[in-house]
């Protein structure tokens, strides 16, 4: 089947296509929006930074900032082995966590050169999120003066019911997209597929093409009436010239 014959079975059955499409965009943001359920990010934020009194009263020189910075990376790691998360769901039950499903929950990030970690956490309800990762912060910063032996971990932010953000849901304009791809997809599959089990003859190409034999002549379609309106047609002479051919004249 050449490009031609693909954009003529478009042609042919546009209106069903556009349907489609129109039903089908509707489908998925409307179904889409009430599916999708909302979540909520809720973000504490940790300073790692060794204080002068630990020093005894010096002061933090460029060595001491430099060190924090490096203890991030080991503390990323720390935050998320099982030693805190197991302390953090012995110490808070009213999460109904398990230790392996608040890792799967918790994410730790930081900048480059940064002393800030930011830890955060999504769930369906902010209050829960806020308080698994207000939890988290808590527990970590007294697990590591245990395990580290120094006190260089302070708590710059929690999650508050103030901090509350915007749900995440899926937008309209990808629901949108999703369902203009799918719905199209699925127009063209179903007018090619109607077109395949169409099996009548719509031309003279498909004659000859399934009888194998040659169209020696074709008769145009005429509008019923045509004849009556427009007398003087090639198509009427033609008919009449018919008709005079067929007449049976009796001698008597």
């Amino acid at each position: 089947m050449t490009l031609m014959e693909y954009a003529s079975i478009v042609r042919k059955r546009w209106i069903m296509i556009v349907s489609i499409l129109i039903l089908g965009s509707a489908a998925a943001v409307v179904g889409g929006s009430a599916l999708s359920k909302p979540t909520y990010l809720a973000t504490s934020k940790l300073l790692v930074n060794k204080t002068a009194a630990e020093e005894g009263g010096q002061a933090v020189n460029q060595a001491d900032l430099q060190l924090n910075i490096m203890m991030i990376n080991t503390y990323k790691e720390l935050i998320t082995t099982p030693p805190i998360l197991q302390e953090v769901v012995r110490s808070h039950p009213e999460l109904g966590l398990k230790a392996g499903e608040l890792a799967d929950a918790l994410q730790v990030v930081s900048k480059a050169g940064s002393q800030i970690m930011s830890l955060s956490v999504k769930d369906r309800s902010y209050e829960r999120a806020s308080g698994i990762v207000n939890a988290v912060a808590s527990v970590f910063q007294q697990k590591t003066t245990k395990l580290m032996g120094t006190q260089n971990v302070t708590i710059l932010s929690e999650a508050g019911p103030a901090d509350r953000p915007a749900p995440n849901q899926v937008g309209t304009v990808l629901l949108l997209l999703i369902g203009l791809v799918c719905s199209a997809i699925l127009a063209l599959l179903l007018a090619f597929l109607l077109e395949a089990l169409d099996g009548s003859l719509k031309a003279p190409a498909d004659v000859e093409k399934t009888l194998g034999y040659p169209v020696l002549v074709s008769i145009p379609e005429m509008k019923k009436g045509g004849l009556k309106t427009v007398p003087h047609t090639a198509e009427a002479a033609a008919f009449k010239r018919v008709g005079d051919d067929q007449r049976v004249h009796v001698n008597g």
